[in-house]
């Protein structure tokens, strides 16, 4: 699970695999739009659904259901070096 606007965003730009977005009614507009654009269902949802989605104390707005990639700590640091987006133009082009 994804939690608040800025993260959501960071991982829809980045085509990480989000399932869902979860934002609250009239939360995060920027958010549905960049979700919609991407192909991503949007579920809006009362505030107390939102909190129990999530691990934080005080949720974000939105929530997103996404993959988590798994890697080894070199893997991690040698993508960060590359760049956000590195790993995803490079699969791309190679497949």
């Amino acid at each position: 699970m994804i939690d608040g606007p800025v993260l959501v965003l960071e991982a829809l730009a980045a085509g990480c695999e989000v399932w869902e977005v979860l934002v609250e009614v009239d939360a995060a507009p920027e958010v549905v739009l960049a979700a919609e654009a991407a192909g991503v269902p949007v579920r809006h949802v009362r505030p107390e659904v939102l909190a129990s989605a999530v691990d934080t104390t005080t949720p974000n707005g939105c929530a997103a259901v996404a993959s988590r990639r798994e890697a080894t700590l070199d893997e991690a640091v040698a993508a960060a070096a590359r760049g956000p987006l590195a790993d995803r133009k490079s699969t791309r082009l190679n497949s």
